[in-house]
C-alpha cells in the first residue's frame, strides 16, 4: 500500500512510485532537455500524470537495476562451496509428489 501522498504505478507486475520512493522527500528542481517522443512514450507506458513523474520512475528503475547488477557481480564473484556444488548435482526426488489426487477434479478449470 502506498504511503499518504505517494502515487504508485504498476508496471509489469511491479509497483513503482511516481513521485519518489519516500513520501515528502526533498526534491530538487531541474531544467532538462529530453526527447519529446521518448517522454511521451514513457508517460503513456507508465500512465504517468506528468513528465516529472515519468522521469522519477525512470531514475528509480535505473538506480534499482544498477544496484541489482552490482549485487549480482558480488554474488558471482564468490565461488560455490563444495557442499553447494554437491547439492546442485543431486537430482530431486520427485517421488514425494506422486499420489492419487485427481487435481483436475480438485481444481477444475473455468471455461
Amino acid at each position: 500500500m502506498a504511503a499518504a501522498g505517494l502515487v504508485m504505478l504498476v508496471v509489469h507486475g511491479s509497483s513503482l512510485p511516481t513521485v519518489g520512493s519516500i513520501a515528502f522527500i526533498a526534491k530538487e528542481k531541474a531544467t532538462i532537455t529530453v526527447d519529446r517522443d521518448k517522454l511521451s512514450e514513457a508517460r503513456a507506458m507508465l500512465g504517468a500524470p506528468s513528465a516529472s513523474a515519468a522521469i522519477d520512475v525512470a531514475l528509480t528503475e535505473l538506480i534499482r537495476r544498477h544496484r541489482l547488477r552490482h549485487d549480482l557481480k558480488a554474488y558471482v564473484g564468490i565461488p560455490p562451496t563444495v557442499e553447494d556444488a554437491d547439492l546442485a548435482s543431486v537430482p530431486p526426488d520427485w517421488g514425494d509428489l506422486a499420489d492419487d489426487t485427481d487435481w483436475d477434479l480438485e481444481w477444475p478449470e473455468e471455461r
